[in-house]
C-alpha cells in the first residue's frame, strides 16, 4: 500500500530490535560484569572502562539480564567510582527508556548523598545548558 515504507519501520522494526537485544544479551551481560570487575580492580584503564560500561548500560540497560548484572556491579564498586563520569550520567536523565532512567536517578542520588560537593558544578552546567 501507500504506507509500505512507514509500515515497515514500526512493528517489524520493534520486533527486530527485540530479537537483536535477545541475541546480544549473552555477550552484553559478561561484558558488563567484566567491566565492573576491571573497574573494581582500579587499573589505569578505569576511566575508559567506565565509559564503555556506560555505553553498554545506556544501550542495553532495559534488558532484564543486563539490569540484573548492572545491579550486581553497582553493589561491587564504591559510589565514588562514578565521580569522573557525573556529566555523562546526568546527560542520560532524559532518556526515553524508563528502566535506564530509573537506574540513572538511583546512581545520581547515591553520588549526591555521599559526594554532594562533586555534584554542584556538573548540575549547574547541565541546568544552564538546558535553559539555553
Amino acid at each position: 500500500g501507500s504506507n509500505a515504507k512507514t509500515g515497515d519501520l514500526h512493528p517489524a522494526g520493534n520486533k527486530a530490535a527485540a530479537e537483536a537485544a535477545e541475541k546480544l544479551s549473552p555477550f552484553v551481560v559478561p561484558a558488563v560484569l567484566g567491566f565492573f570487575r576491571s573497574i573494581s580492580l582500579g587499573g589505569r584503564e578505569s576511566l575508559q572502562d567506565l565509559l564503555r560500561l556506560l555505553t553498554l548500560w545506556f544501550r542495553h540497560g532495559a534488558h532484564p539480564d543486563v539490569m540484573a548484572a548492572l545491579d550486581q556491579g553497582f553493589a561491587s564498586v564504591p559510589v565514588g567510582t562514578w565521580l569522573a563520569v557525573i556529566p555523562q550520567v546526568i546527560a542520560r536523565l532524559g532518556t526515553g527508556e524508563a528502566a535506564v532512567r530509573v537506574g540513572v536517578l538511583r546512581l545520581l542520588c547515591s553520588i549526591a548523598l555521599e559526594h554532594p560537593q562533586a555534584f554542584i558544578y556538573p548540575v549547574t552546567v547541565a541546568a544552564s545548558e538546558a535553559q539555553s
